[in-house]
């Protein structure tokens, strides 16, 4: 009989707030240690979601070194390893990795929202495009992570201290100088919360079609313009980049009953409790369409002359 062996494997990464709140390099101790219970729940809930059955990892706090407030952290995780131990069981180093790095959740959550594009890949992947026509692909695992409750739950533990006055940005730094692999600052929040409330619900309509678009409208500050389809009013977000520069560059000059050509992205969410939630957006403006102007009306003379008969 094989005896079992005790596999003992460890990383090491870190974790950066910065913010004017954090100039004396302190933290209240009722942000961080929500925070840290949080990223340490983050990896459990990401490892039993993947490798169900296998022991999950801990998180332990290192000495830290001086940084607005920088937190090095160790995990570790203990296998029995038996001769019928999953071979699927993730090392530290891919977990951490989906969870916190640049191709991450963390990423994903903060990138959807913002994105043109949503691509579902073969392998259960998904490829998203940025307003930039950037491209980010993500791997099926981290798709698995964001519908886990318990992850998002973790997740919005982790980025709860960005909520507080004078703490602006989070970091995860694979060494305490390096660069960071995924950088969140309170701007994101939003977005992160948005898509966090999106894995919630289940998408049953996703549709994209090119429709001619009366301008009721503009909204050049909130991104949201409200356009008329022919029937409907409705709220939507301009998405395309292009063409919110010929705004900017003073090329384009609106006036009434002034149309778009472009193309809309819809979709429909159902939620846990059957409610049907719709959102319209347009990701692509192929033209845009002047209204003809409107011809003068001519003056009427209200001064009548007397009847000489």
């Amino acid at each position: 009989m094989t005896s079992p062996l005790a596999q003992r494997e460890q990383l090491e990464f870190t974790v950066f707030y910065d913010g004017p709140a954090l100039a004396e390099h302190r933290m209240s101790v009722r942000d961080l240690a929500p925070a840290l219970i949080g990223l340490a729940d983050l990896l459990q809930e990401a490892s039993a979601a993947l490798s169900p059955g296998e022991p999950s990892p801990s998180l332990d706090i290192k000495a830290t070194n001086e940084g607005s407030f920088l937190i090095e952290l160790s995990v570790i995780h203990e296998r029995i390893l038996h001769l019928l131990s999953s071979p699927d069981a993730l090392s530290l180093a891919v977990l951490v990795t989906l969870t916190t790095g640049a191709n991450g959740l963390l990423s994903l959550l903060k990138r959807k929202r913002e994105s043109n594009r949503q691509e579902e890949l073969a392998n259960g992947g998904l490829r998203i495009t940025l307003p930039d026509n950037t491209t980010i692909e993500y791997p099926p695992s981290v798709i698995v992570l964001s519908h886990q409750p318990g992850v998002r739950r973790a997740v919005q533990a982790v980025i709860a201290p960005l909520n507080r006055e004078g703490i602006d940005a989070l970091e995860i730094r694979e060494a305490p100088q390096g660069p960071a692999t995924v950088r969140i600052t309170s701007d994101d929040l939003p977005a992160i919360e948005a898509a966090i409330a999106e894995e919630g619900r289940s998408l049953i309509t996703d549709q994209r079609y090119t429709a001619t678009l009366t301008i009721t409208s503009p909204n050049f500050q909130a991104g949201k313009w409200r356009l008329n389809d022919g029937q409907n009013n409705y709220w939507m977000k301009v998405e395309d980049p292009q063409f919110q520069g010929r705004i900017d560059r003073h090329e384009v000059k609106f006036g009434k009953d002034d149309r778009l050509r472009a193309e809309v992205w819809f979709r429909q969410w159902e939620s846990d409790s059957g409610e049907i939630q719709t959102e319209r957006s347009v990701t692509r403006v192929d033209d845009f369409l002047q209204a003809p102007p409107v011809p003068a009306q001519t003056a009427i003379d209200d001064h009548i002359e007397p009847d000489e008969t």
